[in-house]
C-alpha cells in the first residue's frame, strides 16, 4: 500500500483546520472591534464615565445593535431625565444584561 497519498491528504487537512483557525481568530478580533467602536459611539453620546465602560461592552456584545441604540434614543429623547446613564443602564438591565460579577 502507498502511503504517500494518506500523508499528502493528512497535510491538506492540517493546512486546511489551520486556515479556519486563523479565519475564527479574525472574525473574533472583527467582533472585539466592533464591540469597542459601539461602546465608545455610546460611551460619548451619554457622557458616561470610564468605569462604565465594561458594562457598556458586555450590553454591546449580548444585545443587538437595533435594541442598544433604541435604548440610547429613549434615553436621549425630549422628555426631560435626570440620570441619563442610569436610565440606559436600567434598561439594559432590564433585557438581560448582567455585570460580569454575577456571570
Amino acid at each position: 500500500m502507498n502511503t504517500d497519498n494518506n500523508v499528502n491528504v493528512i497535510n491538506v487537512n492540517v493546512k486546511r483546520d489551520l486556515k479556519n483557525n486563523d479565519n475564527d481568530n479574525v472574525s473574533k478580533y472583527n467582533k472585539v472591534r466592533q464591540i469597542d467602536v459601539i461602546a465608545d459611539d455610546i460611551q460619548e453620546k451619554l457622557n458616561l464615565p470610564l468605569k462604565s465602560r465594561p458594562f457598556v461592552c458586555l450590553a454591546a456584545q449580548q444585545l443587538t445593535l437595533a435594541r442598544l441604540y433604541q435604548h440610547l434614543e429613549t434615553v436621549t429623547s425630549g422628555r426631560k431625565v435626570d440620570n441619563p446613564a442610569g436610565l440606559f443602564i436600567y434598561l439594559c438591565k432590564k433585557d438581560g444584561v448582567c455585570s460580569r460579577a454575577s456571570n
